[in-house]
């Protein structure tokens, strides 16, 4: 651990809260296409599962972004 860590203080630059925002947006993009999609060839329910890897990928993505952390 370094020696002046802070507890709490914000810890990525402006560079890669642009990346983490990105990336939330493009796992929310990517969501909505994969189910429309799977609504379009009236998938069963459980084939809808596969929304949770974009999902918890956008959820993380602009989570840390918003939090710089």
């Amino acid at each position: 651990m370094e020696a002046n860590y802070v507890p709490g203080r914000r810890n990525i630059g402006p560079i890669e809260v642009r990346r983490r925002w990105r990336f939330g947006a493009i796992g929310l993009g990517a969501s909505l296409l994969i189910l429309v999609a799977l609504g379009w060839m009236d998938a069963p329910r459980i084939a809808r599962l596969v929304l949770a890897v974009p999902l918890l990928a956008a959820f993380l993505g602009l989570v840390q972004a918003s939090s710089e952390t």
